[in-house]
């Protein structure tokens, strides 16, 4: 009988409810590590690898130099892997990878290559090749970057590279997870606490790997009468000491008052302060009571931040954090300052999140929302516009929604809070009964976030500054409803229109959505699972403004590294393992048997990907064999090519299809068919399953 086909394109994701009969086909039933790609199909995750400041471990690339004359180090040797060579002439330097001796005697003629990587400077031909200013070599030519001449020993030298950089790169010092990372003004921080666990530090990232962020000092003070302005030198009596105002946190009483008690932080000390001097500047006058002393970090917490300029200067947009174990705090990349909120001791003022809306600094307690005065975020007096909010739950989170509104999220209910300030505020209950999860809260416009019955979205009605919410995880829900509980942080990805979910077991899931007036609400949104190897403590996806607006992704880990997200082709050396298992489809005869011959697989791939296949017919009815694991028979994966003049020279294979297909012969019967597509790499670059054609030869009906 003559063979029909059946095409379908690779849409949809996960769809674990949907009946097996009306489930569209190129949805799948299970899947790890890949995401709806940008247009259709099914694409590979990308990696991630640790991070610290240093280069990064997939931008390392090799070097190949020609030599002869090698009269090795002085015993007949040539040099050792790992030695650095430097240009006698050129003054160019390289870590050696590998010496290959193609012919000659060392300590006489030998000649053949070097394998370089980190090379800075530029090697020149004829030139000494030295070790430690000992020349052991000739150059026969200048370095050739990726100069091998087969695609196995680029792999090999090139993956060598990577791990030679990766070894350099360092955890964050301390021990314990890495409990915070955020990027501020370019440089990556991250919190972790001191070995021991007496404190947190604060570390920046650097060309040099992780360095300590310097904090500064501070001086108790009561009795104030007048305040102390940033930027001010004060000056004690009768010590004489002197220091620069970074910033004040009132903790009780009011300069009104003249019972101002809290905190001065400062900076550029001169002389020692006493606990019996009294402060005085050009405007402040305070009862000093300590010596100058070294702030340091609450250990423990998880910290949540926000980047924010409540002034009207480029210079104070600052990074504000907190993290529920101590005083939330200030930072612009110099000067450190805890905020102090008025009336509370510090055993109580550990605000547990944050968010800047109106020009107002917003901390949670438990169920209580307190803000500050309006552009005063240092300043929480309710005579300049500071105020409590109650809420009768514990708030999980805060987010700013489209109309200017804030999302008070709390765990079993949710508000929105109107206004401007605290003459106007008007805090409207959205709903009693739904909450959100405690780190699921991420905007896309509004804000998508977990809760009890499924994975939900604020989404603005027809009537402007008016919100809905609905469930948007039907399809998924089986998962959800057993992860739910094991929700640890999630992020958004701006550039893919992504939000995802990350669990404490190192899997996740992602949604993407697209704008479809065809489908619900003229949204369409898509799932799928991943799983990392590294387990996610924090994460944050940020725009780089000083990286030219590029998004990074970062999160901190238990192992105490800082991985950096969408980045290389590896989970940090490691493979990445990926399948995906699809929905059965019955080719539009849902009854009719069918003896299925062949599976051509539709594959946009810059590398030829490493896959296997398995098929399983009739829903794998017990009368059906089980479904073994195949190879793609060789031959049968022809991908990699581009398009001369548009695609960049090296990022394409010649003669390879622009879009590549493999064909699988999967031989079995039954009414329907499902394929599971798999494999596992730390190098290819990632590969996107656009569509599927199934060859199959009708049968008689099912009875």
């Amino acid at each position: 009988m003559s063979q029909k086909t059946f095409s379908f394109p690779l849409l949809g994701g996960l769809d674990l409810t949907t009946p097996a009969a009306t489930v569209k086909p190129g949805m799948c039933l299970s899947s790890n590590n890949y995401e709806p790609n940008d247009g259709g199909g099914y694409r590979r995750l990308a990696g991630y690898e640790r991070y610290d400041g240093q280069p990064a471990p997939s931008s390392a690339s090799y070097w190949v130099i020609l030599f002869d004359s090698g009269i090795g180090n002085g015993f007949g040797n040539p040099p050792t892997p790992g030695a650095t060579i430097d240009g006698g002439t050129s003054g160019a330097t390289g870590t050696l990878h590998l010496v290959v001796t193609e012919w000659g005697v060392w300590g006489d003629d030998a000649a053949g290559y070097l394998v370089l990587f980190d090379v800075t400077g530029a090697f020149q031909d004829n030139e000494t090749l030295d070790v430690a200013a000992a020349p052991f070599a000739l150059a026969a030519s200048v370095e050739v970057e990726r100069g091998a001449d087969a695609d196995d020993l680029d792999r090999e030298h090139l993956i060598a590279s990577q791990e030679a950089r990766r070894a350099l790169i360092a955890a964050v010092p301390g021990e314990g997870p890495v409990r915070g990372v955020w990027m501020y003004n370019g440089v990556q921080y991250a919190f972790r606490n001191a070995v021991g666990g007496a404190t947190g530090v604060m570390y920046a990232s650097t060309s040099l790997g992780w360095a300590v962020a310097l904090l500064g000092d501070y001086l108790d003070f009561s009795a104030g009468v007048t305040e102390f302005l940033e930027g001010e030198v004060i000056t004690a009596a009768p010590s004489g000491a002197t220091a620069v105002v970074v910033a004040v946190g009132v903790t009780s009483g009011s300069w009104s008052g003249s019972d101002a008690a809290g905190r001065i932080y400062i900076k550029t000390i001169t002389g020692t302060f006493t606990a019996s001097d009294t402060l005085t500047s050009t405007s402040g006058v305070a009862d000093c009571d300590s010596a100058a002393t070294a702030v340091t970090l609450p250990p423990g917490g998880k910290y949540d931040f926000r980047n924010y300029n409540f002034g009207g200067a480029v210079a104070t947009n600052y990074m504000w954090g907190c993290n529920g174990a101590g005083r939330g705090f200030r930072y612009d990349g110099t000067n450190f300052a805890f905020i102090h909120v008025t009336g509370l001791s510090d055993a109580i003022d550990k605000p547990e999140h944050l968010h800047a809306h109106k020009k107002h600094l917003f901390f949670s307690f438990q169920a209580s929302l307190q803000h500050s005065g309006i552009g005063t975020p240092m300043v929480w007096n309710a005579v300049f516009g500071a105020a409590e909010l109650s809420t009768g739950d514990r708030i999980t989170g805060l987010r700013d929604q489209p109309g200017d509104i804030l999302a008070i999220f709390n765990r079993n209910r949710t508000y929105l809070l109107y206004g401007d300030d605290v003459d106007n505020w008007s805090l409207v209950n959205f709903s009693f009964e739904r909450g959100a999860i405690e780190w699921s809260m991420q905007d896309l416009g509004w804000s998508f976030y977990g809760d009890d019955r499924g994975i939900q979205n604020l989404s603005q009605t027809d009537a402007y500054g008016d919100l809905k919410q609905g469930s948007i995880s039907e399809r998924i829900d089986p998962l959800y409803q057993r992860q739910k509980q094991n929700i640890v942080d999630s992020i958004r990805i701006k550039s893919k229109n992504q939000y995802r979910l990350f669990f404490d077991d190192n899997s996740g899931v992602l949604l993407r959505w697209d704008n479809d007036p065809g489908h619900r609400g003229g949204y369409r949104f898509k799932f799928m699972r991943f799983t990392y190897l590294h387990k996610v403590e924090s994460i944050v996806a940020e725009e780089c403004e000083v990286c030219g607006g590029a998004e990074r992704v970062f999160f901190g880990s238990d192992d105490g590294f800082v991985y950096e997200a969408e980045k290389g082709e590896s989970f940090d050396g490691e493979n990445i393992e990926y399948f995906l298992r699809l929905v059965f489809a019955h080719c539009g005869s849902p009854r009719q048997k069918k003896a299925f011959r062949k599976a051509t697989i539709q594959i946009d791939a810059p590398d030829v990907p490493v896959l296997r296949f398995s098929p399983e017919f009739g829903y794998g009815a017990p009368d059906q064999p089980p479904p073994g694991v195949f190879n793609f028979p060789d031959g049968t994966l022809n991908v990699g090519g581009g398009i001369w003049d548009i695609d960049l020279w090296g990022d394409f294979i010649w003669d390879g299809q622009i879009i590549g297909e493999a064909q699988a012969y999967i031989d079995g019967q039954g009414i329907n068919v499902s394929l599971l597509i798999q494999g596992e790499s730390s190098f290819e670059r990632a590969h996107t399953l656009q569509s599927i054609t199934y060859n199959y030869s009708p049968r008689g009906l099912k009875r």
